[in-house]
């Protein structure tokens, strides 16, 4: 899933996965990482739960 806020200039990447409805585990990674860091931990909680990990701005798929 992409999101483009215009209004910041900026595109962040946010992975999802896992059912719709469950509650959401959101993951943010730290710095010099990206989402990628969460794999194994989405890849377990994804069955239970909705699952999203965000590339922050510069890092990852996201753009400044």
């Amino acid at each position: 899933m992409d999101e483009f806020d215009k209004r910041l200039d900026f595109q962040v990447e946010i992975w999802e996965s896992g059912p719709l409805n469950p509650p959401a585990l959101l993951f943010i990674h730290g710095f010099p990482d990206d989402s990628s860091l969460w794999e194994k931990q989405v890849e377990y909680f994804k069955k239970n739960y909705r699952c999203l990990s965000v590339d922050l701005p510069n890092f990852g798929d996201s753009i400044i």
